[in-house]
């Protein structure tokens, strides 16, 4: 008979029960549910902060354009001779001197050296349309405040994309005649897909008509 002291014994594991048992169903369902959730959490993080990049981007751009235009506009409205008296709501047009210079020595007092130039939008453009005008556009020395009688197409110039609307309110608003208004203001509205409409507004002056 063997002695009790001395029998055999098997080793013990510290893992058997973990061994035998592992995971049950349930933690396995919990802990892909949280998974789940995490990585859900995670994608929305980054979907978020993306598209708030490429919306804060796009309307970076928008402001950019609109303010080519408005500094563009601003700039020729205070140069030019007079508006023209077809201007109207959504189309500038007004008649800009042509700048003497060494190959256009033609007389200051005559107005031969004008153009016409016509901003307008279209299809998500802002356009500067440009008209050459001849002595016979004119009559006499009278020149007509409105489109002469004869133009000259020198092109159309894309100034700014991205652009919805231009709104024209001419000033004072009891001059029936735009050609005899002395200010216009500006709005013009932009927007890039997906990002809110922008707009700038300015008030421009028209300086005195002069002799040159």
């Amino acid at each position: 008979m063997a002695d009790p002291l001395y029998r055999k014994t098997s080793p013990i594991s510290w893992l058997k029960g973990f061994n035998k048992s592992g995971f049950s169903l349930i933690e396995v369902l919990v802990a892909s549910v949280i998974f789940v959730v995490l990585v859900n959490i995670a994608y929305g993080l980054l979907f978020s902060s993306l598209f708030s990049y490429f919306r804060l981007s796009n309307e970076s751009d928008v402001l950019a354009q609109l303010r080519i235009a408005m500094n563009r506009m601003e700039r020729e409205v205070r140069e030019a001779r007079w508006l023209t008296s077809n201007t109207s709501a959504s189309v500038l047009k007004f008649r800009l001197p042509k700048h003497m210079t060494q190959a256009n020595q033609g007389i200051p007092l005559t107005y031969s050296r004008d153009k016409i130039i016509s901003y307008y939008v279209s299809n998500g453009q802002l356009l500067r349309q440009i008209y050459d005008i001849p002595p016979t556009g004119f009559d006499g020395s009278a020149p007509n405040r409105g489109d002469p009688v004869v133009r000259y197409n020198e092109g159309v110039n894309v100034i700014a994309r991205n652009i919805q609307s231009l709104e024209l309110t001419y000033l004072p608003a009891e001059t029936e005649d735009h050609s005899y208004k002395t200010a216009v203001r500006i709005t013009i509205r932009g927007q890039a897909p997906g990002c809110k409409t922008l707009l700038l507004t300015s008030t421009v002056g028209i300086r005195a008509q002069r002799g040159w």
